[in-house]
């Protein structure tokens, strides 16, 4: 049995969404952790797709959904990801970042994966395609981007959500979106005793 959740996209995208609006209502800190059920794309909600490109994805096997954050296009097939909600009205997007990437970072460290944050500013050129570049503190392992993140805030609150890739098919990502992760961590850690470790961590 795993210990986090597989399903669909588009409920993963609209069940974090549901837990932003929530932590606004209550200041409880909300975290999923998840795998998609079927290999899918999701996009930022400001990310520009066509119809005629979604509809390519699906008939590639591929569902779609938009995500309910910002940031660039991601296959997603055996990646780890989540999305945290927490109050953040002292705190700003920049430590909101940092709060969950060192999270993160921390997790894979107890599994003997030493990563370091992007540190490259963000500003307007954010890459259409989520792997193509690394930014703020998304993660590089081995000097390649091994986590990605895009954030949304609403009032009070604020929603984090990751994309970690434990496996990648580099072959699958070229042929659909022409890009994707460099390297992963695949044999380098366990996925349960990972997601464990996010979870309370997160929770802090």
């Amino acid at each position: 049995m795993n210990d986090f959740d597989i399903l669909p996209a588009s409920e993963l995208m609209e069940r974090d969404f549901r837990n932003l609006e929530s932590v606004i209502k209550d200041g409880k800190t909300r975290v999923e952790i998840y795998q998609f059920a079927n290999p899918s794309i999701t996009a930022g909600r400001f990310a520009k797709v066509e119809e005629e490109t979604i509809e390519r994805w699906k008939s590639l096997g591929h569902d779609f959904a938009r995500r309910p954050t910002g940031g660039g296009i991601l296959r997603h097939e055996k990646d780890l990801c989540f999305g945290v909600a927490f109050i953040s009205k002292e705190i700003g997007m920049e430590k909101s970042y940092r709060i969950v990437s060192n999270a993160v970072q921390d997790a894979l460290k107890e599994q003997g994966v030493a990563t370091a944050p992007a540190e490259k500013k963000i500003g307007r050129d954010i890459p259409s395609r989520c792997f193509d570049g690394a930014l703020g503190f998304e993660l590089l392992f081995q000097g390649k981007k091994i986590l990605g993140l895009a954030g949304r805030r609403i009032r009070n609150a604020v929603l984090i959500q990751g994309s970690l890739i434990i496996e990648r098919d580099y072959d699958k990502d070229i042929k659909i979106l022409g890009t994707g992760p460099e390297i992963d961590l695949r044999k380098r850690c366990h996925i349960d005793t990972l997601t464990l470790s996010l979870r309370n961590l997160f929770c802090m």
